[in-house]
């Protein structure tokens, strides 16, 4: 019974978010947080499948950070998901799809292209140039993240 109102709630919350035109980032990590939560209920995945295509970029953000803080299988299992992000016309979900690819070593040869081709105008940058970056908007925030997943890549 109470998985049943748990899920009515994480899905209310999400309903919510996607009518918001303004939203900080921690209501995206405190929403993303409840529901790893909440996994490994099926009913997680049910509202991951319902919700990444929002219209709502904060909502597709949220549905992208549940997949970093859950992981290990979960994240495999939605990696598809994660790497169609990559393209999203929101800088900060991409950047989100960035990290998550990145953070569960699910990058493959494809996602590396498209973060090289992120990464571009910072290239032949070190991680401590990066570091003294201070992105302003958020396709530079996605860039300087697919630089440094560059960089690590390349170190390896």
């Amino acid at each position: 019974m109470l998985n049943f109102f748990k899920y009515h709630i994480l899905k209310a919350k999400l309903q919510i978010l996607s009518e918001a035109e303004v939203c900080m980032p921690i209501q995206i990590f405190s929403l993303s947080r409840k529901l790893a939560e909440f996994h490994p209920n099926d009913k997680v995945q049910e509202l991951y499948d319902e919700f990444i295509l929002n219209d709502n970029a904060f909502v597709r953000r949220a549905m992208i950070t549940t997949i970093r803080f859950i992981g290990e299988d979960f994240a495999k299992k939605n990696a598809e998901s994660v790497r169609s992000r990559l393209n999203d016309n929101d800088g900060w979900v991409a950047y989100d799809a960035i990290w998550v690819l990145s953070e569960h070593d699910l990058i493959n040869v494809q996602d590396e292209k498209i973060i090289k081709t992120f990464a571009s105008r910072y290239e032949g940058m070190t991680l401590d140039q990066l570091s003294e970056i201070s992105p302003q908007e958020s396709e530079e925030y996605r860039d300087k993240m697919a630089a440094e997943v560059v960089c690590k890549i390349e170190s390896a």
